[in-house]
């Protein structure tokens, strides 16, 4: 069995901050009942609407409690690359490929309209 370093958030506070942050979020958006605000769609939202925070949004907070979970999971076996990279790399990581997506998202959703692709569900 491969050791993955000590548990815990033990030198990870980006992953800590990502995984409480994204996590809470979730929560309160689904106890709040406005998981529709998160999701990203083209049409209205972006095209008529001008709605261009929920390209920063659509980030912050999963669809449901199983993507919760099992995003969660994925979100806390991270910290092993963000003790192997540092903390600063490993945010800025984080920045470029958050950015990355959400150009790759929007692009799917004006090259995928035509073929049925309508939203993309809320989640990092």
């Amino acid at each position: 069995m491969q050791s993955s370093g000590p548990p815990g958030f033990y030198n990870a506070p980006v992953s800590k901050f990502l995984l409480l942050s994204v996590g809470g979020c979730s929560l309160l958006a689904n106890v709040l009942t406005v998981k529709t605000a998160f999701h990203l769609q083209l049409t209205p939202h972006l095209t008529t609407h001008h709605q261009f925070w929920r390209l920063l949004t659509h980030h912050c907070a999963f669809a449901n409690s199983s993507e919760l979970f099992f995003g969660g999971m994925v979100l806390y076996h991270l910290r092993v690359i963000e003790r192997h990279f540092g903390s600063s790399k490993y945010a800025a990581f984080l920045f470029v490929s958050s950015v990355i997506s959400t150009l790759l998202e929007v692009g799917a959703l004006v090259s995928g309209g035509p073929f049925g692709l309508r939203y993309i569900p809320a989640g990092p």
